[in-house]
């Protein structure tokens, strides 16, 4: 059964981008637009893998990363932060102690997205 992966960020453009390469390698994805959105579909599904943009409007990734950890049905989903942006070594300290699985460039490019991927599951590689 094909691993079910849930995007959140605020831009489409990257959850369309991001799901087609997902899905094109076999996984499932499911795209949130905010963190509420996120909430609902955490609600009525079970995940296997987050993907989770660090910067949205309203509720932050580091927010949203909390909301999940503080969750009995989801603490123990895998969250990698997605970023577009430079991390700090403050920011990955912080993501890492809510909880986050790892970091993935926005910018990578999709062989080492899809390689990141296959390793969070421990799929062959």
């Amino acid at each position: 059964m094909a691993k079910k992966i849930l995007l959140i960020d605020d831009s489409e453009l990257s959850r369309k981008s991001f799901s087609e390469i997902l899905t094109g390698a076999g996984y499932n994805t499911a795209e949130a637009g905010s963190t509420v959105e996120m909430i609902s579909m955490l609600e009525k599904q079970k995940y296997d893998l987050i993907l989770l943009d660090i910067n949205m409007p309203g509720l932050s990734g580091f927010e949203a990363l909390r909301i999940i950890k503080a969750n009995s049905s989801w603490k123990d989903i895998p969250v990698f932060a997605l970023t577009g942006i430079s991390k700090s070594l403050d920011d990955i300290h912080t993501f890492q102690g809510i909880g986050a699985a790892g970091f993935i460039d926005k910018d990578v490019d999709k062989e080492s997205f899809l390689f990141r991927i296959k390793a969070a599951f421990g799929d062959k590689v």
